[in-house]
C-alpha cells in the first residue's frame, strides 16, 4: 500500500512536471510567434515606404509630360497664329485702302503674341520650377542607398549574432528527460498493477482471518507513515515551487534577450522561415506529448476497469465456495441425524456409523491441516509485509477453531 502511494504521488508528480513544461513550451512559441510578427510588420512598413517613393516618382513624371503635352499645343497655337499673320499682311497688301484698320488689327495681333510669348515664358518657367521640385536629386538617392546598405549590413550582424544553441541544448535536455520520466511512468504502472491485485488479495485475506489487534496497529503505523508521506510531499512541492521560480527568472532573461533582439529590427525571411519552421517542429512535440499523456490516461481507467473485474469476480467466486461450503455441513448434519435415527435400530450400524465418522473426521483434519498450510503459504507470498511467529500462531489458533465449529 506505501509503495502505490508513493507511486501514484510520483507519477502525478510527473504528470504536472509534464504540463508544466508544456506550458513553458507554448510560452516561448508565443514569444516567437509575436517577434515573427514583429518582423513582419517592419518589412511592410519598408516595402510601403519604397511604394510611396515610387508612386511619387511616377507623379513627378505624369506631371511632367503633362507639362510638356501643354507646351507643344502652345507652340500649334503660336505656328497657327502666325499663319493667320501672315495671312493678314496678304490681306492688308490686298487691301491697302484699310492699311490703319489693318494696322491696329496688326498691333492688337502683335500684343497677344507678345502676351502668348509671356504666357509661354511663364509656363516654361513653372516648367522649371515643378521639375526642380518634384525631382529627387542624385545625391539623396545615393545617401538613401548608403543607409539602406548599412542598415542591412547590421541586421544581418544582429542575425548572425543570435545564437540557438543553447536553446537546441535545452530542448534536448528537455526531451531526453521526458523520455526517462516516462519509462519510470511504465514502470509505475506495472507496479500499480501488481500492487493493485495484491491489495485485493491482502483484503480477502483480512476479512477470512479477521485480524483485529495487530491489523489496527499496522494501520496506525500506516497512517503515521501517510503523515510523513505528506510532509516529504509538501517538501518535494516546495522544491517545485523553487524550480519553478528559476525557470521563471531564466524566462525574463530569455524574454529580455528577445526585446534587445527585437530592438535591433533584425528583419530577413529567411530567419522568419527558419523560426516558423521551429515553431511547427514544437507544436508537433506538444500535440504528440499531449496525444501521450492522454493514452496514459485512457490506460489507466482501463486497468482500473480490469481490476474492479477481478474483484467482482472474485467475490462471486468466494460467495460460491461459501454457498459449496454450507451446502457440505447441511449434508453432513443431515446424514448426522439419519445416523441419530437409526442407533437404537443396530448396534453394529452404531460401530459402523462411529468408524465412518471416525475416518471422516480424520480426513477433514488433514484436508483442514493442508488448507491451513495452503493458506500459510499464499499469505507468505503475497502479504506486502513480512509475517512473523504471531501470524503463524493465530493461522494455526484460526484453523482448530474452523475445526472445532465444524465438528460441533
Amino acid at each position: 500500500m506505501d509503495n502505490f502511494l508513493n507511486n501514484f504521488a510520483a507519477f502525478n508528480a510527473e504528470v504536472e512536471r509534464d504540463q508544466f513544461a508544456l506550458e513553458e513550451a507554448r510560452r516561448n512559441n508565443e514569444i516567437l510567434r509575436n517577434e515573427i510578427s514583429e518582423m513582419k510588420v517592419e518589412i511592410a512598413r519598408h516595402q510601403n515606404e519604397e511604394t510611396e517613393t515610387k508612386k511619387k516618382i511616377d507623379m513627378t513624371a505624369f506631371h511632367s509630360n503633362e507639362i510638356g503635352q501643354t507646351v507643344t499645343k502652345i507652340l500649334s497655337d503660336l505656328k497657327t497664329l502666325a499663319s493667320k499673320v501672315e495671312e493678314i499682311e496678304k490681306e492688308s497688301i490686298r487691301q491697302k485702302k484699310m492699311e490703319p484698320e489693318v494696322r491696329s488689327k496688326l498691333a492688337d495681333i502683335r500684343q497677344k503674341i507678345s502676351n502668348i510669348e509671356l504666357i509661354d515664358k511663364d509656363l516654361h518657367e513653372e516648367i522649371k520650377n515643378i521639375s526642380q521640385i518634384k525631382q529627387i536629386k542624385p545625391e539623396i538617392l545615393s545617401d538613401m542607398k548608403s543607409r539602406k546598405s548599412h542598415i542591412f549590413k547590421e541586421l544581418s550582424s544582429s542575425a548572425d549574432a543570435f545564437d540557438l544553441t543553447e536553446l537546441v541544448s535545452e530542448i534536448i535536455t528537455i526531451d531526453e528527460k521526458r523520455r526517462t520520466k516516462f519509462q519510470l511512468q511504465q514502470e509505475n504502472i506495472e507496479q500499480f498493477d501488481t500492487i493493485s491485485r495484491i491489495d485485493k488479495i491482502n483484503e480477502s485475506f483480512r476479512e477470512k482471518l479477521d485480524v483485529i489487534s495487530d491489523r489496527r496497529v499496522r494501520i496506525q503505523r500506516e497512517k503515521d507513515e501517510v503523515i510523513a508521506l505528506n510532509a516529504h510531499l509538501l517538501s518535494r512541492l516546495k522544491e517545485a515551487k523553487d524550480i519553478s521560480s528559476t525557470l521563471k527568472s531564466q524566462l525574463q532573461a530569455l524574454e529580455v534577450r528577445l526585446l534587445e533582439i527585437q530592438s535591433s529590427n533584425s528583419a530577413k525571411e529567411k530567419r522568419i522561415a527558419e523560426l516558423t519552421e521551429m515553431c511547427d517542429l514544437k507544436r508537433n512535440i506538444l500535440i504528440e506529448r499531449q496525444q501521450r499523456l492522454s493514452d496514459l490516461r485512457v490506460q489507466l481507467l482501463q486497468e482500473k476497469e480490469s481490476l474492479e473485474r477481478m474483484r467482482s469476480d472474485m467475490e462471486s467466486e468466494k460467495q460460491r465456495i461459501k454457498d459449496d461450503h454450507e451446502l457440505r455441513m447441511r449434508e453432513i448434519q443431515s446424514r448426522k441425524d439419519e445416523y441419530s435415527k437409526t442407533v437404537h435400530e443396530a448396534d453394529c450400524e452404531m460401530a459402523k456409523f462411529e468408524a465412518l465418522r471416525i475416518e471422516g473426521d480424520a480426513k477433514k483434519q488433514a484436508a483442514e491441516k493442508d488448507l491451513a498450510e495452503k493458506q500459510a503459504s499464499i499469505y507468505l507470498l503475497f502479504h506486502p509485509y513480512k509475517v512473523t511467529e504471531e501470524d503463524h500462531i493465530f493461522i494455526r489458533k484460526n484453523s482448530e477453531y474452523d475445526k472445532k465449529k465444524r465438528i460441533v
